[in-house]
Order: C-alpha cells, then sequence, then structure tokens
C-alpha cells in the first residue's frame, strides 16, 4: 500500500532542507578565495553575453543577456533545485522521494551552472565552479567563463523550444531530451577557439562532465532504461547536433523542436540497444 500515487504532491524543498543540515554550503576556503570565485562568475557571465548570440547566430539571445545571474553556494542551488523539480517534475508518490533526494544531492554537490526555466535565471554554482577547477587544475577565469557561456546557451535553447523541459513528458523521453540539449551545447561550444579561451582545448578534453549530464544520471533512478542504452541515444544526438550547428541550421531545429516536429532521433520511440558508454570528446561542462 505505500507504493500507493498520493493524492498531493510530495514538496521537494524539505528533502533539500534535510540534506543541507548534513552538508556543507562549500568546501572549505577563505572569505576571501570565495568572494574571489563570485566575482570571476560574475564577471565571466557579462564576458559570456555576446557569445551566445555569435556562437548561435540567433537573435533571442538579447533575452539571454537580460536574464539575472544567480550565482549561489550548495545549500541555496540544493533550495533552487528543489523548487525546480517540484515544477518540472513532481512528486506523488512515497517512493520517489529516496531517487529526488539523491537527484538534488548529487546536483548540488557537483553541478557548475544550469538555467532555470521557472525564473528564467542563469544560476551559477560557486564552490562547484572553485572544486571543479582545483580537481581538473583549470585555468579559474577561463573555466568560470565556460561555465557561464554554456548556461547562457542552454537557456537559450530551453527558451526557444521550452517543451524540452515539458513536464507532462513520462520520463525516459525527458532524460532524452536533457541529452539533446546537452548534444546541442557540446556543438555550439565546439565554436571556440584558444582565440577566444586561452585555455579552450584543456576544458574541453579535462574538465568534468556536463551539469546536465549529472541531472541525467541522477534522474536515470526513475527510469527502466539501463544508462548504457540512454547515453548511445547521446551519440546520436551529438553527431546531429555537430551538423545542425555546422550547417547554421539551429533557428530552425529549435522551432521544430517547439512545434514537437522533432528533427532528431527519437530515443523513446525507437528504442535504443544496450552499447558501451560513450567516452565523451566534446566540451563538457
Amino acid at each position: 500500500m505505500y507504493n500507493e500515487p498520493m493524492s498531493m504532491r510530495i514538496g521537494s524543498r524539505g528533502i533539500a532542507r534535510a540534506l543541507n543540515t548534513l552538508s556543507s554550503a562549500g568546501p572549505m576556503t577563505n572569505s576571501a578565495i570565495a568572494a574571489g570565485a563570485v566575482t570571476r562568475l560574475r564577471r565571466a557571465a557579462r564576458w559570456s553575453e555576446p557569445y551566445v548570440e555569435s556562437l548561435s547566430g540567433l537573435p533571442e539571445a538579447a533575452k539571454i543577456a537580460a536574464s539575472p545571474v544567480l550565482v549561489l553556494d550548495r545549500h541555496s542551488f540544493a533550495l533552487q533545485t528543489a523548487r525546480a523539480l517540484d515544477t518540472i517534475a513532481p512528486i506523488y508518490e512515497l517512493r520517489e522521494l529516496r531517487d529526488r533526494a539523491i537527484t538534488i544531492r548529487a546536483l548540488s554537490r557537483r553541478a557548475t551552472g544550469l538555467w532555470d526555466p521557472r525564473v528564467k535565471a542563469r544560476v551559477l554554482i560557486a564552490p562547484n565552479v572553485l572544486a571543479a577547477a582545483h580537481a581538473h587544475s583549470l585555468d579559474q577565469n577561463d573555466w568560470c567563463k565556460w561555465v557561464a557561456l554554456r548556461v547562457g546557451l542552454e537557456g537559450l535553447i530551453v527558451h526557444k523550444a521550452p517543451n524540452l523541459v515539458d513536464p507532462t513528458l513520462e520520463n525516459t523521453a525527458f532524460l532524452a531530451r536533457l541529452l539533446l540539449v546537452d548534444a546541442l551545447l557540446d556543438a555550439l561550444m565546439l565554436r571556440l577557439t584558444p582565440a577566444d579561451l586561452s585555455s579552450v582545448l584543456w576544458i574541453r578534453n579535462f574538465g568534468p562532465k556536463s551539469s546536465i549530464r549529472t541531472l541525467a544520471s541522477a534522474l536515470l533512478l526513475d527510469s527502466s532504461i539501463p544508462q548504457t542504452e540512454l547515453f548511445r541515444a547521446y551519440e546520436d544526438y551529438r553527431r546531429i547536433s555537430q551538423e545542425i550547428v555546422s550547417s547554421n541550421s539551429l533557428g530552425p531545429a529549435l522551432d521544430a523542436l517547439s512545434r514537437n516536429e522533432d528533427p532528431f532521433p527519437d530515443f523513446a520511440r525507437k528504442g535504443p540497444e544496450a552499447t558501451t558508454p560513450p567516452t565523451p570528446t566534446s566540451p563538457r561542462v
């Protein structure tokens, strides 16, 4: 009887608050280093705004440039994530609470930045950006620019095709669309050269996996599809995304998606076979 659907939603904010009591808001560091990370991220967000338009070729980039930039610690981001997940994927069953807790915990510990479609804001997680820079020997200024730019591009894609985060999608289709967004971001970020970002090749090859990939991995708990199968779909998305970006067809492709005329392989319909997970060679946040 404990798996029967509930007649009302179970909020995620209580889960986030409970998790926050068991973890720190960020890695151990002094206030000057923490303040420096926040300053670099805000500066990087301003730097990224013209690149969102130049890399995408879409005039709607101006709306992203005008969007708020939220620089948060892990605790604040956990609460922000909980509110967004309650909007995108509300919980109705008690058995889903554990999976939601794992999702929030994974994102608050590892995500560096995400677009929040609920408040239409660029969200940057300063402690995780700082920790990733140290863990992967990244240039901190370049790394902050990379994270801010990728989040801005993510916001543009979701703004043009909001049904990519449609809460009515069943879980497997929602996961597939997250990976589709990730593949489009990888293709767009491939347009960056060392003239734009001096350490871009190092970040591309040695940086951590993307925040969207972290989210998709956590949400796989709710899916009956093995991770190897879902990430095989990403390889198809990556190939087609690179073709779309190289042919300057991003706008029409996103317009088609917004009308549910999906120009990409439909993972949920085709049901890909299990295979070895791909080794990403494209940019990652």
